[in-house]
């Protein structure tokens, strides 16, 4: 997987958003106005993505690619290193992970707007 790779991924998912919060250099991918991915796009092939708890701490320990992100929640984001990954498949996967969690977040009235991928 590349960063492209993974960028054009992220935004063809339903309703996603794109825009430059932070400053020139972070793309943020967001739905429902909230965080789901985020990218440095200044050479650092990095992704921060939202994790479950229990297997991001599983992940660290097996996943050389996965490290702690500045910033924010280490109980729930983690950052990876887009080169590192094994398997471009297990990338996508955490990208719809990361968006299932953010849209699992909202009320359940909301929710039924936005539709979980598998």
């Amino acid at each position: 997987m590349t960063q492209d790779e993974a960028i054009s991924y992220c935004e063809s998912l339903p309703q996603s958003e794109a825009s430059f919060p932070f400053n020139e250099t972070t793309l943020v991918f967001k739905v429902a106005n909230k965080l789901f991915a985020i990218f440095g796009i200044n050479g650092e092939n990095r992704m921060t993505l939202k994790f479950d708890p229990d297997e991001l701490e599983q992940l660290k320990e097996s996943e050389a690619c996965i490290t702690r992100t500045p910033y924010l929640s280490a109980r729930h984001w983690a950052s990876v290193t887009i080169n590192e990954l094994d398997n471009t498949h297990t990338g996508f996967a955490w990208i719809n992970d990361s968006y299932n969690l953010v849209i699992l977040t909202l009320p359940k009235k909301i929710q039924s707007n936005y539709p979980l991928l598998s």
